[in-house]
């Protein structure tokens, strides 16, 4: 399911999908703290694509326990970071990481937080620079993918 408007939209219909697999929600606002805690309630959830600013509300209780492909859009390096951070904590069983969009060229992006991840197999970073770090500290299996 895919929704991607600029209008506000009602999360709580989208929760009660049980069977959802894959969710692109892109949205100019983030999810409530209650948004997140019904998505992470969805048991057929395995992809999710979000807009990496909508992980500033995300509570630490937030984990989603089937998740293994995520989907980052960015265009600003500290949202992206932070969400990176977030990815161990919240999506333990994470396989694929995707960070894309446009960062200003001068920015480091530390790729160093998903190495905690222990089924994560590829990184793909596409963000517009060439200043990304932590992919030496990443195990040996997991490949990474279109450093810009």
């Amino acid at each position: 399911m895919e929704i991607d408007t600029e209008a506000e939209i009602d999360l709580d219909p989208v929760t009660r999908l049980r069977a959802l697999e894959h969710l692109t929600l892109l949205c100019p606002s983030a999810p409530s703290a209650d948004d997140w805690q019904r998505l992470c309630g969805l048991p057929a959830l395995c992809a999710l694509t979000m807009r990496a600013t909508a992980f500033a509300t995300l509570p630490a209780t937030a984990v989603f326990t089937e998740v293994t492909e995520l989907a980052l859009l960015t265009d600003d390096g500290r949202t992206a970071q932070a969400a990176l951070h977030l990815l161990p904590r919240a999506f333990p069983k994470l396989r694929f990481v995707s960070v894309t969009g446009r960062v200003a060229p001068d920015t480091d992006l530390d790729i160093t937080s998903p190495a905690g991840l222990r089924h994560l197999y590829r990184v793909h970073v596409g963000v517009g620079t060439t200043r990304v770090r932590g992919a030496d500290t990443l195990p040996s299996t997991v490949e990474v993918h279109d450093l810009d």
